[in-house]
């Protein structure tokens, strides 16, 4: 990856927005009621997240990324354009545009967020587009309005940093919607992980065992069991 742009930091900041100083406020890295701690990329093993994930990131990235560019006849491919090849092709050395794409959606949908380091060459001309993870990032917001970006605890600058924020409260990060709903994925996993460890135990699930309730009810079986 292309060397982050430093960017130095400016005198006097207002409204810190990190990313976790919201996952804090939102309980996140905490055990569910369940028992079981949810966290964006462990929820995929719950089938159904993992469903869903797939599902819009694929589809997402299924789409074809053009450039157009308007004409006297209307409108037309531009693909001449630099940014052409880098979003139909390949944004970066190590990705298609599919896998890009597909990327940044479950990014979205995970993390709330979707960051990319912008590579430049000398003229200021695109070269690669290169995904960043949205755990490491944490955003500032400058006296003047402007983003702070630090990632990895570097500090990078607002321009060199593509930027897409998902459903937020603030208008300057997006929310993890796994995090905003970490009790019900928690108790889908629990029930998960409950009934693989009971079927791993020999467990049938073809009845239960109730000698005092069955006496109760006036209900006798040789072995104590209602069926």
């Amino acid at each position: 990856m292309a060397l982050l742009t430093r960017l130095l930091s400016p005198q006097v900041r207002e409204q810190r927005t990190s990313m976790a100083d919201i996952l804090k406020a939102m309980g996140g890295g905490a055990a569910t009621k369940a028992g079981v701690s949810v966290t964006p990329e462990g929820s995929l093993a719950y089938t159904a997240v993992l469903a869903g994930v797939r599902i819009l990131a694929e589809s997402v990235a299924s789409l074809p990324a053009l450039v157009y560019e308007r004409s006297a006849a209307g409108r037309r491919r531009a693909s001449g354009h630099g940014l052409y090849g880098l979003l139909h092709d390949a944004p970066n050395r190590r990705q298609t545009s599919f896998e890009f794409f597909e990327l940044g959606m479950a990014h979205l949908v995970l993390w709330g967020n979707f960051y990319a380091e912008i590579e430049r060459n000398g003229r200021g001309q695109v070269l690669a587009l290169w995904p960043l993870r949205p755990d490491r990032m944490a955003v500032d917001v400058a006296t003047d309005g402007r983003r702070v970006y630090t990632y990895e605890n570097e500090p990078v600058a607002d321009e060199a940093i593509l930027h897409v924020a998902g459903l937020g409260g603030d208008g300057i990060v997006g929310y993890s919607l796994i995090r905003l709903v970490r009790e019900a994925i928690g108790l889908g996993l629990a029930t998960q992980q409950f009934g693989a460890t009971v079927f791993a135990n020999g467990g049938s699930g073809d009845r239960v065992e109730a000698p005092r309730y069955a006496e109760r009810q006036g209900i006798h079986s040789g072995e104590g069991i209602v069926e």
